[in-house]
């Protein structure tokens, strides 16, 4: 009898693993599920001299399908920039994991992290980003300044704010568990130099509005707004322009 379970002892083992991550797999699908029907308003601006905004548009990003990559399940992610909604734009593949969400560019192979909603006051972390205007991929070490609970449009909602191992004066990001970022959505540490940069302005969930950048009066920005998105700036001093 010893032979005949030690023989089989290995596959029941394979078996097991087998199992382990078969239930892996399908709780990160159910994850990926929280995503469907949730789209995020971003705006992009441009700034000119004197800080003064000279362009202004409006991305309405959103999930639609399924794809794999490397035995990790990710909803395709695509953007509208027209009030319209007249054509879809494909951005990259997004996945949501362990209370983290991972984001894969389109046309790149390599999985980004963009948020750890598990971070608790007083973590360090690097956050690795990828940049856009150039293609490259930077990583900056940060600590978590500040953790609370805070009400958001009748939710309790966990916000992190994100400052400098350093120095904690300066907040680089403060993000919302399950939502985003008020900097956007991708590379929200990272604002280019270079006069532009991206604001949260609305999420919703089941054409349920939650989150709502409260310095804003509506969901979408565009050129023929420049004036009036450049007053709120300079009347706010909230934005690190």
């Amino acid at each position: 009898m010893k032979p005949t379970t030690i023989k089989l002892l290995p596959a029941v083992l394979m078996l097991f693993v087998v199992a382990l991550s078969g239930c892996e797999r399908s709780e990160n699908r159910n994850q990926n599920e929280e995503l469907n029907n949730i789209s995020w308003v971003v705006m992009h601006y441009s700034l000119g001299s004197n800080n003064t905004v000279i362009g202004a548009t409006t991305l309405y990003y959103f999930v639609n399908g399924d794809s794999t990559v490397s035995s990790n399940a990710y909803k395709k992610l695509y953007y509208y920039n027209d009030e319209q909604h007249t054509q879809s734009i494909y951005e990259g593949l997004i996945r949501k994991s362990n209370n983290k969400m991972y984001f894969i560019p389109r046309a790149e192979t390599r999985e980004y992290t963009l948020y750890d909603f598990s971070l608790q006051e007083g973590d360090s972390f690097d956050y690795n980003y990828y940049d856009n205007s150039n293609s490259e991929t930077h990583t900056v070490r940060l600590a978590v300044k500040k953790v609370e609970y805070i009400n958001l449009l009748g939710n309790n909602i966990k916000q992190i704010e994100m400052a400098s191992p350093h120095s904690d004066a300066i907040v680089f990001d403060t993000w919302y568990e399950n939502i985003g970022s008020q900097k956007g959505l991708f590379n929200t540490i990272h604002m280019p130099k270079s006069g532009v940069g991206t604001i949260f302005l609305c999420a919703y969930k089941n054409n349920n509005l939650i989150y709502d950048n409260v310095h804003f009066d509506k969901c979408y920005y565009s050129d023929v707004d420049i004036e009036e998105v450049d007053s709120i700036f300079k009347t706010n001093k909230t934005f690190d322009l």
